[in-house]
């Protein structure tokens, strides 16, 4: 796979058909494999922490989850580098699939309370012959946790914790739950699944609009959407930090090609003396 830096957080899935052939080779091959999921806020957060860049880079697979991710390719680089959003909570979809063929064991690690328990009930009422072995909310402690995943004899983890929480989570811990095949960040993706928050509809998951429903679905009344307000910030900085690399890029290139121009323009005069 080729990596695609967008503004240092390298993308190394560029489609929904890559992404879930890695995760297959993973479910059958590999021990540990992480799967991150680095969208427009996630990036606008890393800019000015470069450890959260490194974090996200350890994962063995970092897919495009967010529209902005996709549309900030297409103009650093063209057409050809990110053709579409893939997103977590869709691949995470099929690996639930995958696993049901494959008999593997599923754990669901993270948010509030009840949320990881409803969400492993509607998953496995959706997904016939899916082995989902435990589950705990994100809110006791680690130490019992992983203890509990070991346990279960999990072969695959979600983790739903936020960002980076998930993310530091998983690479700390992967070295200690090696029966584990894989590990997927997922953010919020219980929350829908246990159906405590809805998905944004077809149309604008579509459109690329997913993160303004999420925002403004349930108005200013709880302190999550408050801090999502807030998290525009980070959204706005991308945007920019996107925009003036764009800029700086075609500034080059016009600089370069005035220096070609100039040094044509010299050798082709010194032809004539």
């Amino acid at each position: 796979m080729v990596d695609i830096d967008i503004l240092g957080v390298n993308i190394n899935a560029s489609d929904r058909a890559s992404a879930e052939k890695q995760t297959d080779e993973a479910l059958c091959h590999r021990s540990g494999y992480a799967v991150f999921t680095p969208n427009s806020c996630m990036i606008g957060k890393c800019l000015r922490d470069e450890k959260l860049k490194s974090v996200i880079n350890s994962a063995e697979l970092r897919i495009p989850d967010g529209a902005g991710v996709a549309v900030a390719s297409r103009i650093l680089y063209g057409n050809g580098a990110i053709s579409e959003r893939v997103t977590g909570i869709e691949l995470a979809e099929t690996v639930l699939k995958r696993a049901a063929e494959k008999n593997l064991r599923v754990f669901f690690y993270g948010a509030s309370p009840y949320v990881a328990k409803r969400a492993a009930e509607q998953m496995s009422e959706r997904i016939g012959g899916l082995c989902i072995c435990g589950y705990a909310d994100g809110y006791g402690s680690e130490a019992e946790v992983v203890k509990k995943i070991a346990d279960s004899g999990a072969d695959i983890v979600f983790v739903c914790l936020g960002f980076p929480k998930q993310e530091m989570w998983i690479l700390q811990n992967r070295d200690k739950l090696l029966n584990v095949r894989l590990f997927m960040a997922l953010g919020g993706t219980f929350d829908v699944w246990s159906g405590k928050v809805r998905r944004a509809g077809k149309v604008m998951c579509k459109m690329g609009l997913e993160w303004l429903w999420r925002i403004t679905a349930d108005g200013f009344s709880s302190v999550g959407t408050r801090k999502k307000y807030k998290d525009v910030r980070y959204l706005v900085r991308f945007s920019n930090a996107v925009l003036s690399k764009k800029l700086k890029n075609m500034v080059g290139d016009i600089s370069h090609f005035v220096q070609m121009k100039y040094v044509h323009f010299i050798l082709t005069n010194m032809g004539q003396i």
